[in-house]
């Protein structure tokens, strides 16, 4: 159906998955045994155009499904309402997990709602996550845009109007950034075995940016869906927090657990 000869070193495709969707035909398949620029490895590709009557795809455009490094093996499925929905396993490529008794090593992410906007793959929360899961609005802890998270589980919504900067979780030991400058969204950590990589995408004008934190597990949609990015640190705490810094409003509430 499709070929990409772009990456020489990748082995195949895992997990394909292939679709009709808003006029289009979509393939996405993850690319096994190779790194982004930015070192996320084994990223998941997808590609949208139409199919030839020998069934190949003739691509119009493609780009990666998540810009974060740990969205993995993704399928996706129509459901009654007719929505494709699509769900990834957070798989742990850092190691920044830690191994104890009894504990499961894994999760998977949010049901994101696809969409193919001008040949480009759209992807966001699907409504039920908004309706169901967001809780009621905290409030902000000090003047200097900090908020205090009991539950250590939060959704953050922001509207920059120019630069700024978020601090996913700080744990004292680890940390994750969140910095947007200039159309460019780049989430980073410090303290943890994802130091040597960078989970960077780029758009023309960053009008919102989402945050769902639970426990360790971060999920960034920007624009409603135009670029999404998982990643995984560490973080047993029952009590978090959350800052912003920069050119943005921000609201922030509690996740229903």
């Amino acid at each position: 159906m499709v070929a990409d000869r772009g990456y020489a070193e990748g082995r195949t495709y895992e997990c394909p998955d292939a679709f009709p969707l808003d006029g289009a035909d979509v393939a996405i398949g993850a690319i096994m045994h190779i790194r982004t620029k930015d070192g996320c490895f084994q990223p998941i590709r997808w590609y949208t155009g139409r199919l030839d009557e020998q069934g190949r795809l003739d691509v119009g455009r493609s780009g990666w499904c998540d810009f974060g490094d740990c969205f993995y093996a993704v399928q996706s499925f129509r459901d009654d309402d007719g929505r494709r929905i699509a769900i990834g396993w957070l798989a742990d490529h850092s190691g920044v997990r830690r191994e104890a008794p009894g504990r499961a090593n894994g999760a998977m992410s949010l049901p994101r709602e696809l969409h193919v906007r001008n040949g480009k793959l759209f992807s966001r929360p699907v409504d039920e996550v908004y309706d169901l899961l967001i809780g009621g609005e905290l409030p902000m802890s000090s003047e200097d845009g900090d908020w205090q998270v009991p539950g250590n589980a939060y959704y953050a919504d922001l509207r920059p109007t120019g630069d700024c900067t978020a601090v996913l979780v700080d744990t004292g030991e680890v940390r994750w950034t969140l910095e947007c400058r200039d159309g460019e969204i780049r989430c980073s950590s410090q303290g943890a075995p994802s130091d040597d990589l960078a989970c960077v995408t780029h758009v023309d004008e960053v009008k919102r940016i989402e945050v769902f934190y639970d426990h360790g597990i971060i999920e960034v949609f920007v624009n409603d869906g135009e670029a999404a990015g998982a990643m995984l640190a560490y973080d047993e705490r029952e009590s978090g927090v959350f800052s912003v810094s920069g050119d943005t409003s921000c609201e922030v509430c509690s996740l229903r657990r």
